[in-house]
């Protein structure tokens, strides 16, 4: 008796779960390939961005609630502060950076990346030029149009802070 009642639960379950999955589609394969060329090119987009210095190009490859947490500052959020931010740096100075990926890991809509980078920063000062390089970990979200943006980027110098003189 005992064994014809776990029977029937084994075939009631099943009988659940075939009706709770009727009429669902398979989940669609993603195209990790040409996500990850996405996300490249939202790479490329950023690094375009501090070259043209074109504000409202380069805060378009973030997301409206983006956090940027840069070395020594303090973070800075969502489009408004990018803008501000970014509007005034870019009065200031200059980037010539190169941002090498090592690896870019895709989820559904969320992907993380990280890598290096090696940058000249031009003062319009006059100063001169401070080279830099380190690393870099970024989370992008793909949006509702299909455009991967930055959604948390965080990045760090591999060279030691500058020693200030003692008082």
């Amino acid at each position: 008796m005992r064994a014809q009642f776990s029977l029937y639960v084994v075939i009631g379950s099943l009988v659940v779960v075939a009706a709770c999955s009727a009429g669902q589609e398979p989940a669609a394969e993603m195209n990790t390939a040409a996500e990850t060329a996405s996300i490249r090119a939202t790479m490329a987009k950023y690094v375009s961005g501090y070259e043209t210095k074109d504000v409202e190009n380069f805060v378009n490859v973030f997301t409206e609630d983006a956090v940027r947490m840069p070395p020594n500052g303090p973070v800075i959020i969502g489009s408004a502060g990018i803008r501000d931010y970014y509007q005034d740096w870019f009065k200031k100075e200059s980037l010539d950076v190169t941002v090498s990926p090592t690896e870019i890991e895709v989820v559904g809509d969320w992907a993380v990346a990280w890598g290096t980078y090696k940058a000249t920063v031009t003062s319009k000062e006059g100063e001169n030029p401070r080279q830099d390089e380190g690393k870099w970990i970024n989370v992008f979200k793909k949006g509702a149009d299909g455009t991967w943006r930055f959604h948390r980027n965080i990045w760090n110098s591999d060279k030691p802070l500058p020693s200030t003189p003692a008082e």
